[in-house]
């Protein structure tokens, strides 16, 4: 978690340097490793700076606030300017699959200065254009300067992990809640002439193909699923600093963190934070520390209390940066202080399996081959038996895979445990990586 922050200005004007400073200094918390600025001045060749006032006349000025996570060395700094300095970047974000794109570079001939995905993302741009974004597996919100088309390129990853200009309290296209303040959607860049701001256009670059239904029966689709899953979770792993996860004991965190012990083995030393509520009518310490040990991870609780919320809410509602619906948010902000505490820096955590795999009622599918109906065993079964019933069947090990789970999932109200049906038709998603196990960067 990075932050940026940028300004163009009008046709023969400048930009407002103290301004951006200002805006850099408010997302201090989310790159507290390192900043820097970049002025742009037609004629004039690209420089960072680590002193805005030297952006005084320019009509163009980027921010970055830097959280270190691939390359730590000065070499990864941005903004960062390509070495033919005819393009810079500022971003925020990781490309999962930098490796792989790196090697596709190199044998096309190009050449690399540092081990960050930050130098891959600009070369990628450089080669192949706006057509780079649908190759990047990864999560991003990123402005590069290209010289050569006399454009800056502002883009958000396909699905909007990363905010851009996002203050509405629900993500729906550009809306937000302040008059004037638009943000850009997911799967989008927008190409802003640097003659004329006034007017670029935002260009969808992906779409979620509306392929046929694949024709796999139903132990045929879980071995798919598992091998998306651990790929996904690999290329997550990938970091040159301590990842830890988010752990609450529910299928998706803690299949996360089987599939981290499946993949790296024994010699891992696997740390978990986890929230545990004071009201045992609400909490899931039992279901936790089932997985942890199953896992073989080492595990950090946090129990916040109401006064700790009330004292920390401004600063809870300042470094969340928009509206939420809930204080429920508050654990999620606990676990991630508690594991800076902890020294880890990356975060591996659930985010999004219910949206996949139908968690909620809301997220249950019309689709041919999903039914709505509960898994056979969890009919009327309250949650913390098929809890109970997952935990004792779900990973153990086969070689360096694991077993499926069975398709049920977690639901905050008992009796209310729903899946997939034993259709031999599942609807084909090609996603290179599931998000269901999306990286989280602690405040």
């Amino acid at each position: 978690m990075c932050g940026i922050a940028g300004q163009l200005a009008a046709p023969r004007r400048a930009i407002d340097e103290a301004a951006l400073a200002a805006a850099s200094e408010l997302l201090a918390h989310r790159g507290p490793d390192d900043f820097a600025y970049l002025g742009w001045r037609d004629g004039h060749p690209l420089h960072p700076t680590r002193d805005p006032r030297t952006l005084a006349g320019a009509p163009l000025g980027l921010a970055h606030r830097r959280l270190s996570i691939l390359d730590l060395s000065p070499a990864g700094r941005q903004p960062m300017i390509a070495g033919d300095g005819a393009r810079a970047i500022v971003f925020n974000g990781e490309i999962y699959n930098y490796r792989e794109l790196r090697a596709e570079l190199e044998r096309a001939g190009r050449r690399f200065a540092t081990e960050s995905d930050t130098e891959i993302l600009l070369a990628a741009y450089s080669a192949w254009g706006d057509a780079a974004f649908a190759r990047f597996t990864g999560m991003f919100a990123l402005a590069i300067l290209d010289l050569p088309a006399r454009a800056l390129v502002l883009a958000r990853d396909p699905f909007g992990i990363k905010p851009y200009l996002r203050y509405g309290l629900s993500d729906h296209g550009d809306a937000t809640l302040f008059a004037g303040i638009e943000q850009l959607p997911a799967a989008t860049l927008l190409r802003v002439p640097l003659d004329d701001p006034s007017s670029g256009r935002p260009l969808r670059y992906w779409e979620l193909p509306d392929g046929p239904l694949a024709a796999l029966s139903f132990p045929e689709a879980a071995e798919e699923l598992q091998r998306l899953f651990l790929e996904s979770v690999a290329l997550h792993l990938r970091s040159d600093v301590p990842v830890g996860s988010a752990l609450s004991g529910g299928i998706d965190s803690s299949s996360i963190v089987a599939a981290i012990r499946a993949l790296e083995g024994d010699a891992l030393d696997q740390h978990a934070v986890s929230y545990i509520a004071d009201d045992p009518a609400l909490s899931e310490e039992r279901f936790i520390e089932e997985a942890a040990r199953a896992a073989r991870v080492t595990l950090h609780r946090t129990s916040p209390r109401e006064d700790e919320l009330v004292a920390d809410l401004e600063r809870l509602i300042r470094v969340q940066g928009e509206p939420f619906g809930s204080t429920s948010i508050y654990a999620q902000h606990a676990v991630f202080r508690a594991a800076a505490g902890a020294g880890l820096k990356v975060m591996l955590d659930g985010q999004g399996a219910d949206e996949l795999l139908a968690g909620y009622r809301p997220h249950l599918s019309s689709t041919p081959g999903v039914s709505p109906a509960p898994p056979r065993g969890c009919r009327a079964t309250p949650r913390r038996r098929c809890a109970r019933a997952w935990s004792s069947t779900c990973f153990r090990p086969r070689s360096r895979a694991w077993r499926a789970a069975p398709p049920a999932s977690r639901s905050s109200r008992p009796g209310s445990m729903r899946g997939p049906s034993r259709a031999s038709t599942w609807r084909h998603l090609p996603f290179r990586a599931p998000p269901a196990a999306t990286r989280c960067a602690t405040f």
